[in-house]
């Protein structure tokens, strides 16, 4: 993996983690873990806020 994917994952599981409501290591979040679900504990309310987190973090926007 190249450096610049480690640190676009370790984004991801940063804005993950700043929305999941439970208490997580990043190393628990891989590629596979499904957004929703127990592992995560995200709902479809969740989900969004995610989508959003990510929007600001990468300066993205997904249509919907």
């Amino acid at each position: 993996m190249k450096e610049s994917e480690v640190n676009i994952e370790d984004r991801v599981k940063k804005v993950i983690l700043d929305r999941v409501k439970r208490s997580l290591n990043p190393a628990e979040i891989v590629r596979e873990t499904p957004l929703l679900g127990k592992e995560l504990g995200l709902d479809s309310v969740g989900v969004f806020e995610l989508v959003v987190g990510l929007e600001g973090e990468f300066n993205i926007f997904f249509d919907e």
